[in-house]
Order: structure tokens, then sequence, then C-alpha cells
């Protein structure tokens, strides 16, 4: 694979009724860099994410750049069991995750039964399609992806937030960004390589054209070994981080 393939990796699109009848997948890729999507179809989500553990983190950081949801097509990557654009009355919601295992569990209902939710659709796809999504669907008022970069290879993720800012007028990234020392949450080969560097993103986004604010939780701070960032980012035309902020979350 060359250094294009590795920068635009191949569409991977939907799981439409009649692939589901025919067992196929639409040649779906399982190569989360440290852990295949076979082990989240078998086995969920098999750690309480940052999304677990202080929702109202997220929160925050997505009302603080979604004052109007009504007037908002919404898309959340990765929603996996705790989920957020279904708390708020977007005008429009898509739900977008690697595993079908995880769409098919979500905590709500699209078709009815149960507590459905309205004007909501779920594709199986992957954050690096959010080029073909934004040309099926059209632009994105706002674009959520709770520890999802941590999924991608480090040397994708820069083309992931540049096609999230290209399509999307407002972004909130969730993700780990370090641990305690002598502790790795995975063994994948390339201890630390899991984590996701924020002042990158963080600058990018800027310069392509937001106004950012990075809230930073360092281990120890926030009930886990793990150190969790979250950027909320809206388009503006005076592009700049307006603050890092680190805090503690209380057990």
């Amino acid at each position: 694979m060359n250094s294009d393939d590795m920068r635009k990796p191949k569409v991977i699109d939907r799981i439409t009724a009649r692939a589901k009848r025919k067992g196929t997948n639409l040649k779906m890729r399982s190569d989360s860099w440290f852990r295949h999507r076979e082990f989240y179809d078998s086995s969920g989500q098999p750690y309480h994410t940052f999304a677990f553990r202080a929702p109202q983190e997220i929160s925050k950081a997505i009302d603080s750049v979604a004052e109007a949801p009504e007037k908002i097509f919404a898309v959340e990557f990765g929603p996996g069991r705790n989920t957020f654009i279904d708390r708020r009355p977007f005008k429009k919601r898509l739900f977008v995750d690697y595993s079908e295992q995880m769409l098919e569990t979500l905590p709500f209902s699209l078709t009815g039964n149960g507590a459905a939710l309205e004007s909501a659709e779920k594709i199986h796809s992957d954050i690096r399609n959010v080029g073909k999504l934004g040309k099926r669907f059209g632009r994105f008022g706002l674009s959520v992806a709770n520890e999802v970069l941590t999924h991608i290879p480090p040397e994708q993720r820069m083309f992931v937030v540049d096609s999230l800012a290209e399509k999307s007028d407002r972004i909130v990234i969730t993700d780990r960004y370090g641990h305690i020392p002598g502790m790795a949450f995975m063994n994948v080969g390339n201890v630390g390589a899991e984590y996701v560097e924020h002042q990158a993103i963080a600058k990018r986004l800027v310069e392509k054209g937001f106004e950012v604010k990075v809230w930073l939780y360092p281990h120890g701070k926030n009930g886990s070994p793990e150190s969790y960032f979250v950027i909320s980012a809206k388009k503006s035309k005076a592009p700049r981080i307006t603050e890092t902020v680190e805090k503690t979350i209380r057990d």
C-alpha cells in the first residue's frame, strides 16, 4: 500500500437490506488497527469509554456549539452504547458505526419498536468515508466522534480531521491522549500510538477556519488511568483556539 492509499482508504458503504439477506457486507474491511471489527461484533463495547464515565462533559461541548439543534443535521460516528445526538431535538440525525453489531444495539429504536427516534438513520460505515457520506446527505451541521480516532491508524487521522472540517460546520471530538506511566491500554505492538494528539487536531481545525475550545481531563483526575480530551469547534470568521481548560471529574 502506498502513502496515497493510506491517506485515502477505500470507500466502505452501508449494508443494504439485500446485502443482509445474502449474508454479505459490501466488503467491509476489518482493519481497525488495534482491534478487528469482528471483535466488536462479537463482544460489543468491551470497556468503559469517557462517554460512559463523564457524559455531562461531552454534552457541554455539544451544547456549546449547537445553540439551535432544531436547525442542525447532526451525525454521530461510533455512537456505541452512549449516544448523544438522540438526546437533543436535532432537525435530522445520522448514526455511523464500523460495527454492525453496535448499530443493532443502539439504546433506542429507529423502526418504531420501543422508544422510536424520529428523523434518524443509521449506516454501517467508517469515519474515513466522511466525504462520500457528505455527497449523499449534504453538509453536516454537527459531527460528533467519541473515541473514534483512536481506532484509525495514526497516519490517517489528519485525513479524517480534514474531511470532517470540509463537510461539517461544527465538530466535537473526544479521545484519549495519554495514560499513567507504565500502563498501556491495549497491546498493539506500538504502545502509546493509540493515543491521539489533541494539540495537532486543534491546530488543524483552526487552519480550516474553526474557533476551537479544548478541555483536558488528565489521568488521576477523571476516575480513570487514561487521560482524555474533548474538542469543540465551530466555523468562524475569526478562527483561533479560544481556551484550553484542565478539568477534574469527581467520582
